[in-house]
């Protein structure tokens, strides 16, 4: 119950463009249950909803709404509890099947159900519910579903024939059909957990130092020189003013955040290139590459990141301005940048990597050469970022790529640079 589901495949058949298309997966709870509260039903149920999204699926079942919790230590929302079995409940297990999806999509490991989607079908083209004739039965390769604007369009249930069953046996299974972008976007606000800051500081000190410094030249120089001295020299390398040290995390967690949730890698950290402390470096704030697992080169990201403590519309259009240069792609110059340092370090598979760079520069950043071009926008900021990025992402909806925005709140924004840079 506490595993997510892997899906064979939630795809477009030929999908282009920003459009909406609808996806069927198949999805066998067999006995699985849940706990729900039991609460009376009430005219505010969207109100009510959206006060406790962040700890409970709720569903209105009759007279009453149903309180599933979908994290732990979830607050009880009524003494009145049951025990729901999924199968019985299909509207609760879809709401809790998207409620899943989405979390997957912002990589929030949560307990939540885990389904087991066994077939797909696709290639909709209208609103005509469950297999029919302008429904095609597939088994196609997976691709990830980055969209976070999905939603439970219908559920039903449905006589599937799937194995190991035989050719004329049938098994009623709930199917679930989500709408979802194909600009696969990921979209996420998130806020420092109370109470944790003590206990994360003196690992997220250690991460930022990685970034000013490669960790194997931080350990030849303490072999070399001793620990006071490595500190000294690395503090030297440190921004002193507010804004350099704003602009330098918010980088820092840009190039985290592009690495553990979208799933790029970022080959090189680029404030252990800056020539000043106190200044920023020109180009692209993040290139990030996706490979597959032979190694070619198969996407790339181009993220842009903002640190202010009172995030606005101006700073936002700033970033978006910047991502739409160079027709949306990263800039020449910064991936060139990348490929050299990657030949310098003398391995062979940094190098197959620059090489695979230079020639999509070459070619102009051709879909053959590089695969999907992303971006990314990140603001790191003291206010609520939601709204701004939500009409963001709208505003850019109709663009040719993806576009990805997360945002990080942090209330004391400047004493927590502050604490942080302190203590480096």
């Amino acid at each position: 119950m506490n595993d997510l589901a892997q899906p064979e495949t939630i795809s477009a058949d030929d999908a282009t463009g920003s459009g909406l298309f609808l996806n069927a997966a198949v999805l066998d709870f067999g006995d699985a249950t849940v706990e729900a509260d039991v609460l009376p039903r009430i005219p505010e149920l969207t109100e009510l909803s959206r006060k406790h999204r962040a700890t409970h699926v709720l569903r209105a079942e009759g007279d009453e709404i149903l309180a599933v919790p979908i994290v732990e230590n979830a607050p009880r929302l009524s003494e009145n509890r049951r025990t729901l079995t999924l199968r019985d409940y299909p509207g609760v297990a879809c709401n809790l099947w998207r409620e899943a999806l989405l979390r997957r999509m912002v990589a929030r490991k949560r307990p939540i159900v885990r389904g087991k989607p066994v077939q797909v079908l696709s290639t909709a083209t209208s609103d005509q519910v469950g297999p029919g004739e302008k429904w095609v039965s597939k088994s196609t390769h997976p691709k990830v579903v980055r969209a976070i604007d999905a939603r439970v369009a219908y559920s039903f249930w449905a006589q599937v024939f799937r194995p190991p069953a035989s050719p004329n046996e049938a098994a009623a299974v709930p199917v679930i059909v989500l709408e979802i972008s194909i600009e696969q976007r990921i979209s996420a606000s998130v806020t420092e957990q109370a109470g944790v800051r003590t206990s994360v500081l003196d690992d997220v000190r250690e991460v930022v130092r990685t970034h000013y410094v490669l960790p194997e030249i931080a350990a030849q120089r303490v072999a070399d020189l001793g620990a006071p001295a490595t500190a000294k020299i690395l503090r030297e390398l440190l921004p002193k003013t507010k804004a350099a040290r704003s602009g330098d995390f918010g980088e820092v967690l840009a190039t985290e955040v592009a690495e553990q949730t979208l799933g790029f890698t970022v080959p090189v950290r680029r404030l252990r290139w800056k020539d000043g402390r106190n200044m920023a470096l020109r180009g692209d704030d993040i290139v990030g590459v996706r490979v597959d697992k032979s190694g070619k080169l198969i996407g790339l990201l181009k993220g842009e990141s903002k640190s202010y403590a009172r995030l606005t519309d101006t700073v936002i259009e700033k970033a978006a301005e910047a991502l739409d240069r160079d027709r949306g792609r990263p800039g020449r110059h910064a991936v060139l940048f990348i490929a050299t340092r990657l030949r310098e370090t003398g391995k062979d598979a940094d190098a197959a990597l620059a090489a695979q760079l230079e020639a999509a520069v070459v070619a102009g950043f051709s879909s053959s050469a590089v695969g999907a071009v992303e971006q990314f926008l990140f603001a790191l900021t003291g206010i609520d970022p939601n709204s701004l990025l939500s009409s963001h992402l709208t505003a850019a909806s109709k663009k040719k790529r993806p576009r990805h925005a997360v945002g990080v709140q942090i209330a004391d924004h400047a004493d927590f640079i502050k604490l942080l840079f302190g203590g480096l």
